[in-house]
């Protein structure tokens, strides 16, 4: 069977999704995915850090919050 382009089809033929489900939501912050989360940017923090001082430039970017050294 040849595919078919969606704007061939019916509307009725494409089930429309608007986002996670909230049950999907409280479901995953039971099984603690926001501790995931958290070791998750921990981890990539530590990566990058890592990547600053391997190529020198750790610590040039100035002080974090956007303040202006001029």
């Amino acid at each position: 069977m040849a595919p078919v382009s969606l704007r061939q089809r019916p509307d009725d033929a494409v089930e429309h999704r608007c986002g996670v489900p909230v049950e999907e939501i409280r479901r995953g912050i039971d099984s603690g995915v926001r501790k995931a989360l958290a070791a998750a940017k921990n981890a990539a923090r530590e990566i990058v850090e890592a990547r600053f001082e391997a190529f020198g430039c750790a610590g040039q970017a100035g002080p974090a919050g956007g303040d202006d050294p001029a």
